[in-house]
């Protein structure tokens, strides 16, 4: 029936069919032939409109012979009909009828997942006997949340975009049908979805190890010690999640303590520095530091108690032109931070969501004569560094097959940073904290050891 409608629907618009031609092949009874004369198309459709009619004549012989219960109530309807049913359409919100009637599904897909919060989502996740669950959506659509409240606290995300992060199995419609005009089905080829690996909600040996997000404040220019500090606090993370079994390093450096730790090493206050002492130069007395006076720890789980200076046992300057950035790459795919700097323009202030940063050097911002440049931390990178490099390293960090392919073909060409803003800056939702760099606004790159 569904294949007739179809042929006849191509035959209405055909722009040889006459007006003329298509009243007389609609008004005359189904049931009788007529000479349609030099109009084949009008003759075809008027073959095509009587077919119809005999199948809608069998499908109600069939209907009269079924056996059908009785129904007292349009609730008693709509129940049957759920319960005989294939495959049932609704919405997130009504789905809870099903679980009223004890129906058992065996699979679930949501539509436009990324549309939707994740407290949405739990309606039909309750369902009893799923199987299967399939989310489909588009990750570069956000759920609209208007409440602030739950912006911040992470309420916008869709389970979609969640797992997403958390680098699930995903598998891209190459070739997917949309609805364009007239109704018609329309074939649309997917964009391939940039390329990116981040330690942002990745579990190492079922171990988070990237250091809370810091916030130094809107005045403070602090961003060289709360880097250094994040870097060194994520290094010993990924040491104690190495280990078998994993344990938590649950360790907090103390800023002020840094601040009194850096005055007595260098000689003089944080931020007192000569103009040609500030930039690298303080990013690296910040990092001589921690290796010779460390920093003391606060307990994150318990702020009484008193622990020990941690320290750092190396760190030195990359030299990114000869070493190149398949090096950093290779040191980010196995979890090793890396803390640096770029230089700031106007635009930094100006980027839309998700975007990456690209220095502008015809607006930069110049305080005291200087450029200004701004330290981070470094938790990924959004270009791959080649097969052999993510073939070795991928698989043994649980990255799924789909998301290797798409590293390996695709190029963006940019270091994923965690920021010391707090977690009004950067990414929406959950992601908040972090940004992205343009590699070639990189200036510097320092590697630690702990």
């Amino acid at each position: 029936m569904i294949k007739v409608l179809d042929e006849i629907e191509d035959l209405l618009g055909n722009r040889n069919l006459s007006d003329g031609s298509m009243r007389k092949a609609f008004e005359v009874e189904a049931v009788q032939t007529f000479d349609t004369g030099d109009c084949g198309i009008a003759e075809e459709l008027n073959d095509k409109r009587m077919k119809c009619a005999q199948l809608l004549r069998k499908f109600k012989e069939d209907l009269q012979s079924i056996d059908l219960p009785t129904f007292k109530t349009r609730e008693d309807l709509e129940e049957f009909c759920m319960k005989n049913s294939s495959i049932i359409f609704c919405s997130t919100n009504n789905s809870f009828h099903l679980r009223e009637i004890q129906l058992k599904i065996d699979c679930l897909i949501i539509d436009s997942a990324n549309l939707f919060n994740e407290y949405e989502t739990l309606v039909p996740l309750c369902l009893p006997s799923l199987h299967s669950i399939i989310l489909a959506g588009d990750e570069a659509k956000k759920p609209t949340v208007g409440n602030q409240v739950y912006q911040q606290d992470a309420f916008g995300v869709s389970l979609f975009q969640r797992l997403l992060d958390l680098g699930f199995n995903q598998h891209l419609l190459l070739d997917q049908y949309i609805t364009g005009q007239h109704g018609r089905r329309v074939s649309s080829k997917s964009k391939v979805l940039k390329p990116e690996f981040t330690w942002i909600a990745r579990p190492h040996n079922r171990k988070y190890i990237l250091a809370p997000i810091r916030d130094q404040g809107p005045k403070a220019v602090t961003c060289v010690l709360h880097s250094s500090m994040a870097t060194t606090e994520s290094l010993y993370k990924l040491i104690c999640a190495s280990h078998d079994p994993p344990t938590d390093f649950n360790v907090i450096l103390d800023i002020q303590d840094m601040l009194l730790q850096y005055k007595e090493e260098t000689g003089y206050t944080y931020g007192d520095e000569l103009r040609g002492e500030r930039g690298q130069i303080r990013l690296e007395k910040a990092l001589q530091t921690l290796k010779k006076r460390g920093v003391r720890g606060i307990d994150g789980c318990d702020n009484d108690k008193k622990m020990e200076q941690i320290r750092i046992s190396s760190f030195r300057r990359i030299d990114i032109e000869a070493e190149g950035f398949e090096q950093i790459f290779e040191r980010l795919l196995q979890g090793r931070m890396l803390v640096g700097s770029f230089k700031v323009s106007c635009n930094y202030f100006e980027l839309a969501e998700g975007e990456v940063y690209h220095y502008d050097y015809a607006r930069p911002i110049v305080r005291d004569g200087v450029t200004w440049s701004h330290a981070v931390m470094f938790v990924g990178f959004g270009d791959p560094a080649g097969d052999v490099l993510l073939d070795n390293h991928l698989a043994a960090i649980d990255t799924c097959d789909f998301e290797l392919e798409r590293m390996k073909h695709n190029s963006i060409g940019h270091l994923v940073y965690q920021n010391s803003y707090g977690k009004l800056f950067g990414f929406p939702h959950f992601r908040c904290g972090y940004g992205r760099v343009g590699l070639q606004s990189i200036v510097s790159m320092w590697e630690v050891t702990v």
